[in-house]
């Protein structure tokens, strides 16, 4: 069994003979997915294995394509080619595709089966030959549409479900825990060696009035330092839990919250809380075009990339306040198009909105457009 994994790329995923094929400035970045395929297809082709010889043979024959012409690459490539591309096709729900089917269909009806323009020259068999037709069209388009509309719903209904949340940690300050909590936390070699990663704890000598690094810390090396971050995912389950009763009304001592999740249900989540009380969003979404590496497809085309940004939008505007401030940084490529959607959907807000447009090339502040 041959496993395949959809996940960026790292220069791990460089084979020694595919970096020494690649050229020396190629070899230092991550592999493009044409190399990842060259490579995959090289050196599963280069299996030695009897059992599997007659599979590879026919593995490695040319790709027929659909005109029945062969291919310049192998059957194993088609496969591999096809597998990718599932992962990379862009899906959109359609909000209501019945309406919109209708109402496409409406409109083919009276553009290219009815001739309403020429109706009034014709005769009277020819116009019930047309409602004949009409009838029929109508009558096996609405059966599709009904299906069609049927499916989409219920993706609707399934992408507007509450999703689980599958892990949630707490960042809290030293100083604002019970000292109870100190040895725990001093005993804790990850939360020590992140501390040291990110603090640089282990270059702190201390002097005769403040405890020194050691290992392991101790009690009071943390009352010394009441700014080190505890992060509870380096704890049990059971001690975030004492820890967050111990300090009482966490919520009213939180001062920021991060989700880490694709961010309409990111949106959704927020909805309970922050419903009317966020007086600025600043967004910086995909800009559409190939210059910057981002964790989503970054080939969306005008519409696709609108019908993205207008969902999340909408999402977004039921938490505003009476009063807000929305910043969105975009490049020139749809700088018009997303000042046009703002204002559409955020039509009823008191806000002002500003864009920060940045240069394509450079990644920098290019001018700032007000609209208010």
């Amino acid at each position: 069994m041959i496993r395949f994994e959809y996940r960026p790329a790292t220069l791990a995923d460089w084979s020694e003979t595919a970096r020494e094929q690649a050229t020396e400035a190629a070899g230092k970045k991550p592999p493009v997915q044409k190399a990842l395929h060259d490579d995959a297809v090289r050196r599963i082709l280069a299996i030695d294995d009897p059992i599997l010889k007659h599979w590879l043979m026919e593995l490695a024959q040319p790709h027929i394509k659909a005109n029945g012409e062969p291919a310049e690459y192998s059957r194993l490539a088609a496969h591999l080619n096809r597998y990718t591309a599932k992962n990379t096709f862009d899906y959109f729900i359609h909000k209501d595709l019945g309406g919109f089917l209708r109402r496409e269909l409406d409109f083919y009806i009276k553009t290219e089966v009815m001739h309403l323009d020429d109706i009034e020259s014709e005769t009277a068999p020819r116009v019930e030959q047309y409602l004949s037709k009409i009838k029929v069209i109508r009558q096996i388009a609405g059966k599709i549409i009904d299906f069609l509309a049927q499916l989409e719903n219920f993706q609707k209904k399934l992408w507007l479900k509450k999703k689980f949340v599958t892990e949630t940690s707490w960042c809290i300050r030293v100083g604002c825990i019970p000292e109870a909590f100190y040895p725990a936390i001093v005993a804790n070699d990850q939360q020590r060696e992140e501390w040291v990663r990110l603090n640089a704890i282990d270059e702190i000598q201390g002097d005769l009035l403040t405890a020194a690094y050691s290992e392991p810390l101790t009690p009071e090396f943390l009352i010394a330092h009441p700014t080190l971050m505890v992060d509870t995912r380096h704890f049990g389950d059971g001690f975030a839990h004492q820890l967050l009763e111990g300090m009482g009304n966490i919520d009213g001592q939180t001062d920021g919250v991060l989700f880490h999740s694709e961010n309409f249900q990111a949106l959704s989540v927020m909805e309970s809380k922050l419903s009317g009380k966020v007086e600025c969003i600043y967004i910086d979404p995909p800009y559409n075009t190939g210059d910057s590496e981002i964790p989503y497809k970054n080939t969306y085309l005008h519409s696709s990339w609108l019908t993205l940004m207008e969902n999340r939008l909408i999402k977004s505007s039921n938490l505003l306040s009476d009063d807000p401030v929305l910043f969105l940084a975009i490049d020139d490529f749809e700088m018009a198009n997303i000042a046009n959607l703002v204002d559409s959907e955020l039509s009823g807000f008191r806000r002002e909105m500003i864009i920060v447009n940045h240069h394509p090339q450079g990644g920098t502040s290019k001018d700032i457009g007000s609209y208010s």
